[in-house]
């Protein structure tokens, strides 16, 4: 039997596993909040992944005016319109408000997520009193990492 991934490995694919169930038609995000990394407190908290709020529409089947746009040439990748919203909540966005809606603190626990958060997502995982944020795949948005740093915000990549 070989060696055993680390406890952050672990939690990362679990947030890899997580976004397989987006319903984003763009992308694929999963995120899990886990208690702590001490040994006895190693817990998934909850998981999330990119997608439409609960009870909507999936963007996969129709229910985003943005991912339709893209299909049909009227929007490029990367190109914004107010004409062509999204109503999708980002998976870090997702999974916070999972544990809202279950009165599950946030303070001080630990996220893991596939892709590194943008700037609105950076903004409520300092307003969840998240501590760290582990991730993956870097996004090229300095002013996100910026923001974390100057809350305090530790940041790791794990590559696995």
């Amino acid at each position: 039997m070989g060696e055993r991934d680390s406890w952050e490995q672990y939690f990362m694919a679990q947030a890899f596993m997580a976004s397989t169930r987006a319903t984003c038609g763009t992308r694929r995000v999963g995120a899990v909040i886990v208690d702590s990394l001490e040994a006895g407190k190693r817990r998934i908290l909850a998981t999330g992944y990119n997608g439409n709020p609960p009870g909507s529409k999936h963007c996969i089947d129709g229910g985003c005016p943005r991912f339709e746009a893209r299909k049909k040439g009227l929007l490029k990748s990367g190109e914004y319109s107010e004409k062509y919203q999204c109503d999708a909540f980002h998976a870090e966005a997702n999974v916070l408000f999972d544990m809202q809606r279950r009165g599950i603190s946030t303070d001080g626990r630990i996220i893991f997520t596939t892709t590194f958060p943008c700037r609105a997502c950076a903004e409520k995982i300092n307003g969840a009193g998240i501590k760290e944020v582990y991730y993956s795949i870097g996004y090229p948005d300095e002013i996100s990492k910026a923001y974390l740093e100057r809350y305090g915000i530790k940041t790791f990549q794990i590559e696995l």
